[in-house]
C-alpha cells in the first residue's frame, strides 16, 4: 500500500486495522523542514484544485482525519503532515524537545506547504490540538485561510463553567510531566490506566489504540507532555482576536476530552465564529460522525461567507 511510509511508527497489530486500509488513497512524501528535519506529507485530490490543509492533534497519527481527507479529497486537493513528536517515528525526538516551540511547528507548515507547491490556502481544518496550531498559524499571518473549521479544539480560555474530568486532572499535570521527566510521566500513566474505558465496538477499538500509542511508555508520554506544555503558556485572549477569517466549531455533546462549555467559550472569543454541537457524539466524531463530517465538507465547500454566517449557531442530532 503506498500509505506505508506514512504510518511508520504502527506496529503490525495497528496494520492490520480497517482505519489504516482506508488510508490506501493517500500519496505521501517526505519533506525537509529548514533545520533538516523530515516530515512525512500526505495528500490527496487533484493538485488543481483548492487546497484544504488539515491539521491533526499534535503528537498523534493522522489515520483520525482519514475519513475526512477521503470525503474533502473530492473536490479539493487535501495537504496533511505528520507532526514531530510521534512516539517510535523519529527516535532522536525525545532529546530534542526544544524544537517543539510554537513557532517551529508553524515553521513547519509554511515548509509543507512551500514543497507542495500549494502557497495559497482555501481553507484549514484541524482536530483536537491541531487547532493551537491552526489559530496560531492564522492569527500569526503563517496562513491567510478562507475559512477555518475546528473541530473538538481543546484550548481552554474559561475560569468558570464545567470540565470534564480529563480537563480537571491531566492538563494541569503536563507541565509538570514536561519539567519532571519520565518519572512522574510514569505516575500519571498508572493513573491514566485506572481510568481507561471499554471500546464501543470494533471501531471505537481501533481509535482508542491509535489514540494510546503516545502513552505506551513512560519515556513516550514525557514527550508527549514536551510536545504540549509550550502551548498552554500563549496569549490567546490577544491571538484569537487576530484570527479573521470565518471559523465554526464542530463538538460532540458527549466529548469526554473536552467539555461544550470550553468550546462555547472559544467560540466567544474568536471574532468571526460559531459552534455546532451533535448530539451523543464524543471526541471521536472526527471519525465517526457522518453528521459531523458532512458539515463540516459543507462549510468548506461553501462559497463566500456572507457577513455573520459563521456566528450563526447550530445544534445536529448527529448520526
Amino acid at each position: 500500500m503506498r500509505v506505508g511510509p506514512g504510518f511508520g511508527y504502527l506496529g503490525e497489530r495497528e496494520r492490520q486495522f480497517g482505519i489504516y486500509r482506508r488510508a490506501s488513497f493517500l500519496t505521501a512524501e517526505t519533506v525537509i523542514a529548514k533545520d533538516g528535519r523530515p516530515l512525512t506529507v500526505l495528500s490527496a485530490g487533484s493538485p488543481e484544485a483548492p487546497t484544504v490543509v488539515l491539521v491533526n492533534a499534535l503528537g498523534v497519527s493522522c489515520l483520525f482525519l482519514v475519513r475526512l481527507a477521503e470525503a474533502l479529497s473530492r473536490d479539493h486537493r487535501v495537504v496533511t503532515w505528520e507532526t514531530r513528536g510521534l512516539p517510535d517515528y523519529y527516535p532522536d525526538d525525545v532529546a530534542a524537545g526544544g524544537e517543539w516551540d510554537p513557532e517551529t511547528h508553524a515553521r513547519d507548515l509554511g515548509d509543507v506547504l512551500a514543497a507542495a507547491g500549494r502557497g495559497r490556502v482555501d481553507s484549514v481544518v484541524s482536530y483536537c490540538s491541531g487547532s493551537y496550531l491552526t489559530l496560531y498559524a492564522t492569527a500569526r499571518g503563517v496562513i491567510a485561510p478562507r475559512r477555518v473549521a475546528l473541530i473538538s479544539p481543546p484550548l481552554e480560555l474559561q475560569a468558570e463553567g464545567e470540565k470534564t474530568l480529563y480537563q480537571r486532572t491531566f492538563p494541569p499535570l503536563l507541565t509538570r510531566m514536561a519539567r519532571s521527566g519520565p518519572a512522574m510521566a510514569a505516575i500519571v500513566r498508572g493513573i491514566m490506566r485506572q481510568g481507561a474505558r471499554r471500546a464501543e465496538d470494533d471501531v471505537d477499538e481501533e481509535l482508542h489504540a491509535l489514540n494510546d500509542l503516545p502513552f505506551a511508555r513512560d519515556e513516550t508520554t514525557h514527550r508527549y507532555a514536551r510536545l504540549h506544555a509550550p502551548w498552554l503558556a500563549l496569549p490567546w485572549a490577544d491571538l484569537l482576536r487576530k484570527v479573521a477569517a470565518p471559523t465554526a466549531i464542530f463538538h460532540g455533546t458527549e466529548d469526554e476530552i473536552v467539555h461544550p462549555d470550553t468550546v462555547a467559550a472559544l467560540a466567544a472569543a474568536i471574532p468571526d465564529a460559531g459552534l455546532r454541537l451533535y448530539e451523543r457524539q464524543g471526541h471521536f466524531a472526527v471519525y465517526r460522525s457522518e453528521a459531523l463530517l458532512q458539515d463540516v465538507v459543507r462549510f468548506v465547500t461553501a462559497g463566500p461567507a456572507p457577513a455573520g454566517e459563521a456566528a450563526a449557531p447550530a445544534r445536529s442530532r448527529g448520526s
